[in-house]
């Protein structure tokens, strides 16, 4: 924690960040500081589409696949806007009390939906409950699927041996660049889970340094 605020502290941005640790307790910095969600909402669309009514006990089509997998894997924004016909701000707020979120806001633009590096922390350490069993493995396998050209942030600060599952945002503001990203990192019976939210970032590559920097200072002991 101290060696990662420092690291702040001498960045041009600004950042929160939180760790859900291996107990289960909650750590961070700033971490209830609101931030537009930009694609970081993606991961709460999965799981709200996949855990509606009409489609949590049956297979996926098709066409439902080719949304979801593009909107995960690539982070595409037309596929997040039909999804998102589907669950709507009710359905995301219904998740966001499931996964014991404090202080989201759902918004009518996707985008703009409000979260703090706690709620999205404590996001992904439930997200394996969050999903329903029949979509529980594709699902995560999305998430841990991301395509190598947005593998930056967390994947690259990680340490070796814990599986990813992960998914990042982005988009210029007028102040900046606001980059996001939090993630699940599993060993066997092992889990962590980091959220690391960002703003006013001279470019996308200085906000992924961030995070990446961050992630690297928090889970050093974790080799």
């Amino acid at each position: 924690m101290r060696d990662a605020n420092q690291f702040l502290a001498g960045r041009a941005s600004s950042a929160s960040f939180a760790v859900v640790d291996e107990r289960g307790r909650v750590h961070g910095h700033r971490r209830s500081v609101q931030y537009s969600s930009a694609s970081l909402v993606k991961a709460m669309l999965l799981v709200a589409y996949l855990d509606g009514r009409q489609v949590r006990r049956r297979n996926l089509r098709p066409s439902e696949r080719r949304l979801l997998g593009p909107m995960i894997r690539v982070s595409d924004n037309d596929a997040a806007s039909a999804i998102y016909e589907h669950v709507g701000m009710g359905g995301l707020n219904q998740l966001a009390r499931r996964a014991g979120m404090r202080n989201f806001v759902a918004y009518p633009v996707w985008g703009g939906c409000q979260v703090t590096a706690r709620d999205q922390a404590r996001f992904f350490s439930r997200i394996r409950s969050l999903l329903p069993r029949r979509h529980r493995s594709y699902g995560l396998g999305l998430l841990h699927r991301i395509v190598s050209y947005e593998r930056w942030g967390i994947p690259q600060g990680a340490p070796g041996g814990w599986r990813l599952f992960f998914k990042g945002g982005w988009f210029k503001d007028d102040d900046g660049w606001r980059v996001h990203q939090a993630a699940l990192l599993r060993r066997g019976d092992r889990k962590i889970s980091i959220a690391v939210l960002t703003r006013g970032s001279p470019s996308l590559e200085y906000g992924a340094a961030t995070i990446s920097g961050v992630t690297s200072r928090l889970l050093r002991g974790y080799r």
